[in-house]
């Protein structure tokens, strides 16, 4: 029987140094699966800032950035005007291969990067606030939408429960919920404790069919 949903544990993850060696970077999921950092057609990823500096170049690549600790960054992108950041800003999006750099305001933080291959693919990143034992509901998406290659649940904070159909999986802080492209029933994501959680989702969607078809191939395991 497929699997619909699948935990990926943080603490099950290697970090490694970022493209350009200013920082760590532990890679959540990516298509193809492990590719190298200029072979990947979308990757979702969590760096470790320590220090100020330059953001690594990726050609090709759109990206969206969501601060998830620390108290605060000031991204300067290309000639646009800085935008500060923390863990209550919504996520900022920004081309890869412009020239991005971070200062960091109050100390060492936590990002979740989502980057896609453009032509390829295109993603969408969205907050979701649970209050202290409260709960989220939202039909899912993979079903009437036939360009979703996969959807993945981040849990930022708190511990939370992810419901879909008759399975369902637990989330700590940073642990991930992957969804198979065909889950189409309704998606429920319920905070355990008294204390409000944060979930990041995103839909990565393919530009074709071909593109649709090789993101799903080998996403998610059987049993």
């Amino acid at each position: 029987m497929v699997q619909h949903l699948h935990v990926i544990r943080m603490r099950n993850l290697a970090p490694k140094p970022w493209k350009n060696g200013g920082g760590i970077t532990t890679e959540i999921a990516a298509a193809p699966a492990h590719a190298a950092l200029d072979a990947f057609d979308w990757r979702v990823s969590v760096a470790h800032v320590a220090s100020d500096g330059p953001f690594s170049l990726f050609p090709g690549i759109d990206r969206t950035l969501t601060v998830i600790e620390g108290r605060g960054l000031r991204l300067a992108i290309a000639e646009q005007k800085a935008v500060m950041l923390d863990t209550i800003s919504a996520p900022v999006s920004f081309p890869g291969d412009v020239a991005v750099s971070a200062t960091l305001t109050a100390g060492p933080l936590v990002d979740l990067n989502v980057m896609t291959r453009r032509g390829r693919f295109r993603h969408v990143v969205e907050p979701i606030e649970i209050g202290p034992d409260g709960s989220w509901l939202s039909p899912g998406l993979t079903g009437p939408h036939g360009d979703v290659a996969d959807e993945l649940l981040f849990c930022a904070t708190g511990t939370v429960v992810v419901r879909a159909g008759d399975e369902s999986c637990l989330l700590g802080v940073h642990d991930t919920c992957r969804m198979a492209p065909t889950a189409s029933d309704e998606l429920h994501i319920e905070s355990l404790n008294a204390l409000p959680a944060r979930v990041i989702r995103i839909v990565l969607l393919s530009t074709n069919g071909a593109a649709a078809l090789e993101g799903r191939q080998g996403n998610l395991p059987s049993s």
